[in-house]
């Protein structure tokens, strides 16, 4: 929690009032969102947003990142998205690490494919959204590249900070980080699920402890080149914007402390949480909110015994005492005299009175149907000392409009009109007044609980096709992925040990030592050169 406290306060100082400022917010998270009803009515938004899944992108664009696909929609539309600095909004967050990492593997493929979707088609999106210019594509880009270069450019800044820090050669540094992100490689593509969290951990726990190292190799180097030395400028800018950016929000200013807590979960969470999302690609599952498992039926057969006291705070028609005399505040609190056992559901005149009641309430609920179409009917809820009939709202359609043509309601296939209607005697709504709407109003709400809301029928052979579809779309997306990584941690690696062959002087403080050069002879070499540094990447990342 304390890491995501300081990376949704970055993103949002500085992310998304970037984007806000060059052009549009890309994806406004479910939780922190106001849309107007008219753009997300629009044909091309709603539908399109509603549509079902069928190719294996779709699964990932469409269902692991809801929100950020909404937003896209909207973008296409010609709507724009902005950032209110100074509103506030609660949510609930992943409290433990399992579930905060199937949440990121969710988010992760979501935001990339995203992102591309909407450079594929750039320019009718400049043409469409007024607020969206090139800049703001040439943007997208660069977050494109950094995400997907992320794991190498951390795996090269963990190389190079225990390299300086224990004065070991470069290829054994490789050697020893190289080791464990491989395994865990591996283990993300054939382990199951619950093991590569495991060994996440692990890996995460010991590169934390390895950015102690980095933290302080990064000393050394500014103490050895300079407080004016490229890598120290880019290191001092970063720390100086966090600065700055919490400054100007006084109100969230606390959330900078856990900038520690984030420095050192860098590595676990720019690159082995991208690894893991990567060959994960393949579940679609949330992973997050998910429903607990059901009850086993003894459970949720065992007999609730009523409590024989008087619950204040609690209106509970169902209490088992009862007083001769009582005094109440509404539904706040009821103050009951004189009690005794309440006998009112054991009474069988009770119970045929409630018969008598109930035939009495169709029959009025037939004569208000006459009523024209729109007018609100209220459905009188008859009650005999205390206890309410279940069966008092019910609509049934065998005894309606059997006499009067005008009573009878349009035969639906597959609509059942007949329904428990049990969540109205919830505790909350036993006081509230009922209404019974019109028919055309009713129809209408079940057609959308019939067309949008009906459970998806599941078809085996479906399932099975897109589960292959998926692998294979896992495979070549984490092959591609390595490849690129992999090229180039190579290029990076081969222009650092080439560095007194390739670099540019860096005029500002350098620092002179005379020494031997094997590409130039015996010169003076700028220890403050601005060689291509991999911490220094990462700071510009």
């Amino acid at each position: 929690v304390w890491y995501q406290k300081f990376e949704y306060a970055i993103g949002h100082w500085l992310q998304k009032a970037t984007e806000h400022m060059i052009g549009c917010v890309m994806c406004s998270p479910g939780c922190f969102s106001l849309f107007r009803s008219y753009a997300l009515m629009d044909d091309n938004v709603t539908r399109k947003y509603a549509s079902k899944s069928e190719q294996p992108l779709d699964y990932i664009q469409y269902d692991q990142g809801e929100d950020r696909w909404l937003c896209t929609l909207l973008l296409q539309r010609g709507y724009r998205v902005e950032y209110c600095a100074a509103s506030d909004a609660l949510t609930f967050a992943p409290e433990g690490f399992n579930e905060f990492f199937n949440q990121r593997r969710r988010w992760i493929p979501s935001t990339i494919a995203n992102i591309i979707d909407l450079l594929k088609d750039y320019k009718n999106v400049i043409r469409v959204n007024e607020s969206i210019s090139i800049w703001y594509i040439i943007y997208q880009i660069v977050m494109l590249v950094s995400s997907i270069l992320g794991p190498g450019t951390i795996f090269l800044m963990v190389v190079g900070a225990i390299s300086i820090s224990f004065n070991i050669d470069t290829m054994w540094s490789l050697l020893i980080v190289s080791v464990p992100v491989v395994i865990f490689c591996i283990v993300c593509l054939v382990a199951k699920p619950e093991k590569q969290l495991l060994f996440a951990q692990i890996v995460g726990a010991l590169f934390a402890m390895l950015m102690t190292a980095v933290f302080v190799g990064t000393s050394l180097q500014i103490q050895k080149d300079g407080i004016l030395s490229p890598h120290s400028l880019f290191l001092f800018s970063v720390i100086a914007s966090f600065l700055t950016a919490a400054i100007l929000h006084p109100l969230e200013f606390t959330c900078i402390i856990p900038g520690i807590l984030y420095f050192l979960a860098i590595p676990c969470m720019y690159m082995l949480l991208p690894i893991y999302s990567i060959c994960n690609l393949n579940t679609v599952s949330w992973g997050t909110r998910e429903d607990p498992r059901p009850q086993e039926k003894n459970d949720l057969a065992k007999p609730h015994h009523k409590g024989h006291h008087v619950d204040l705070m609690n209106d509970d028609a169902d209490a088992a005492v009862d007083g001769d005399w009582s005094i109440g505040c509404g539904s706040a609190c009821r103050l009951l005299c004189c009690l005794k056992p309440d006998q009112l559901e054991s009474s069988p005149q009770i119970w045929r009175i409630n018969e008598k009641l109930n035939e009495i309430n169709k029959k009025l609920e037939r004569i208000e149907r006459k009523q024209p179409p729109g007018l609100a009917r209220r459905a009188s809820i008859i009650s005999a000392g205390g206890l309410v009939m279940e069966n008092a709202v019910e609509i049934e359609t065998e005894d309606q409009g059997e006499d009067d043509p005008e009573l009878q309601l349009p035969k639906r296939s597959g609509i059942k009109l007949v329904r428990h209607r049990s969540w109205l005697h919830d505790k909350a709504l036993r006081r509230a007044e009922q209404e019974v709407i019109d028919s055309e109003e009713e129809h209408f709400w079940m057609d959308v609980i019939e067309k949008y809301l009906s459970p998806i029928t599941v078809d085996p052979k479906e399932q099975e096709r897109v589960r292959a579809a998926l692998f294979e779309l896992r495979n070549k997306v984490v092959s591609s992925f390595f490849m690129v990584n992999i090229v180039f941690i190579i290029v990076i690696l081969v222009l650092q040990l080439q560095k007194d062959c390739l670099h540019i002087e860096w005029p500002i403080g350098p620092k002179y030592n005379h020494t031997v050069r094997p590409c130039h002879g015996d010169t003076k070499e700028v220890v403050g050169k601005a060689v291509v540094r991999e911490k220094g990447i990462v700071l510009i990342l």
